[in-house]
């Protein structure tokens, strides 16, 4: 490779430092819902159905040693 050559490599983000950067930004779970139902109503979707492995509200649902955080 000469010395002028670049190296592309790819850098794609894993969710949980993703995740991580989004949050420390004041992206909330409370906004990823709005913004899926933001853009749903852009495209002029007729119906919008967001569905949960289990209710985000229940914050008494324990998986292991971790407690459940919204």
């Amino acid at each position: 490779m000469g010395s002028n050559e670049k190296v592309l490599k790819e850098n794609k983000p894993t969710a949980d430092v993703l995740m991580s950067s989004m949050r420390s930004m004041g992206y909330t779970f409370e906004s990823a819902i709005a913004d899926i139902i933001d853009n749903s109503v852009s495209v002029h979707a007729t119906q919008i159905e967001i569905k949960f492995p289990v209710d985000p509200a229940d914050e008494g649902i324990i998986y292991g040693e971790q407690k459940l955080k919204i």
